[in-house]
């Protein structure tokens, strides 16, 4: 029987070093994030909509200490995904 994986858990935010910009919005706990930089990705299909679903992702962490460093768009901007460092 294999074991379910929560995709949101720090642990797994850890291993990937990515988190859905959602995941973020709703308050997941990343102040145990052993790495120094983290990609923040939006599900969303409409480039305004993930744009700003990112940048308020962007804002919540910098109240941590996180600071934006670059946005940029894959798949035909199907996938837009910040880079973000712990200042």
């Amino acid at each position: 029987m294999t074991a379910l994986v929560d995709h949101n858990s720090p642990q797994e935010i850890a291993r990937r070093r990515t988190v859905a910009a959602d995941v973020v919005l709703d308050g997941v706990d990343l102040d145990g994030y052993p790495h120094r930089h983290l990609g923040v990705f939006s599900k969303q299909r409409f480039a305004h909509a993930g744009i700003t679903e990112i940048l308020a992702a962007a804002d919540v962490l910098a109240r941590s200490g996180w600071e934006l460093v670059q946005v940029g768009e894959f798949g035909k901007g199907t996938l837009l995904c910040a880079v973000l460092r712990r200042a």
